[in-house]
């Protein structure tokens, strides 16, 4: 049996229990809001200086920078300035290129289609390093070990070339081993495994087209092209996570033009028939799959772009959701991320903001509410 029979044999089921009977879920923020100096577009979050707090490393479209809000605990953070001047930043990832343990810091310059890295020296200062040339337009970046060797790889979105490249993190830095033909505006991809060989593929949006395209990884980052979706319209990013307690990942797809959200139940005995998750999305943007409300259940938050606010579904394990509250964050937000900011043991939320000078964290207050959501 080939692998494309494989999948759809396996398939990917959606599913969708909006308002089905959970527990009453609640959970509240603090909001702060870390000033930068231009508009953040695009963020990530991850441990730069290795003294146990989550930074967040960000780039900005206006002025071309790339900088980083690092954690010096108690709710401080300090912003610095990496660089400047660089050619239309769409796009930033974390990695360690050069084995030392220290995550570097690879950026996405659309305007020279290629990637350029800075790399970390392990004392909060970074390195230009080598550059990467990818595709037309590079405008989402993804880490993952896609030929199961131990090292995190890299694959690019191009958003103008309508392809996804493939890099692997090798012995002389990144090298480009592949590229995937899609259809115009490639978004960021997101990864799941949907033949069940154990290896990431990737499920791959499209602005233009509005379809999600499905490659399957043989183990060692040589894809094929499977199943494509039509899923609304302009979609943005997505998000991979077990919603439904089966050990597989599922994913969570955005489409801003739609204003729809979809979730992809990834089982083997599923159907392929859309369902979307209707609520009144205010331009449904960027999306994660994480335990917000502590339950041990996996919950969805998704950015609105024109709502100016994080939307939070509470997740029951089994694939039910039902909304826990909506809260204000900057204007537009572009990207949100989840993790530990704090050090309290509940995840937290960072967005980017592209229309405000700042970045705005939602620091998890805990359940129930000491502030309540705005709803």
């Amino acid at each position: 049996m080939s692998k494309g029979d494989e999948m759809m044999r396996k398939g990917l089921w959606f599913l969708l229990a909006i308002g089905s009977p959970l527990s009453a879920q609640t959970l509240s923020f603090e909001r702060l809001d870390v000033p930068t100096a231009t508009h953040p577009y695009n963020l990530e979050i991850g441990d730069l200086d290795a003294d146990g707090r989550l930074d967040l490393a960000f780039v900005s479209q206006v002025g071309g920078t790339l900088g980083v809000a690092w954690n010096r605990g108690e709710g401080m953070f300090d912003v610095v300035e990496v660089a400047d001047a660089l050619a239309r930043p769409e796009a930033l990832a974390l990695l360690d290129l050069d084995g030392d343990g220290a995550l570097d810091l690879l950026v996405a310059e659309a305007d020279e289609d290629r990637i350029r890295s800075f790399m970390n020296r392990g004392d909060g200062v970074f390195q230009d390093g080598a550059t990467t040339e990818v595709g037309a337009s590079p405008h989402a970046l993804v880490v993952a070990d896609l030929d199961q060797d131990g090292d995190g790889d890299l694959l690019v979105s191009n958003f103008r070339g309508g392809s996804l490249s493939v890099a692997l993190n090798g012995d002389v830095g990144l090298e480009v081993v592949g590229e995937l033909a899609a259809g115009g505006g490639t978004e960021r991809p997101a990864l799941a495994d949907l033949d069940g060989n154990g290896t990431l593929d990737v499920a791959l949006p499209t602005f233009m087209e509005g379809v999600l395209h499905l490659f399957l990884n043989d183990g060692a980052a040589r894809f094929t092209a499977a199943e494509s979706i039509a899923l609304g319209s302009r979609q943005h990013i997505p998000s991979a996570g077990d919603v439904d307690g089966d050990g597989d990942r599922d994913l969570i797809v955005t489409s801003s033009g739609s204003g729809e959200v979809f979730l992809l139940g990834n089982d083997p005995a599923g159907e392929m028939d859309p369902i979307t998750i209707d609520l009144l999305w205010e331009t449904p943007w960027a999306a994660v799959l994480e335990d917000l409300t502590g339950d041990g259940n996996v919950d969805v938050a998704v950015a609105e772009y024109s709502g100016h606010r994080i939307t939070v579904l509470g997740g029951d394990g089994s694939g039910g959701f039902e909304r826990v509250g909506s809260y204000p964050v900057g204007q537009r937000p572009h990207q949100v991320v989840a993790g530990d900011l704090d050090g309290d043991g509940r995840l937290d939320l960072a967005t980017a903001n592209d229309a405000d000078a700042f970045l705005t964290l939602l620091l998890s207050s805990g359940w129930p509410p000491e502030i309540g959501p705005d709803r």
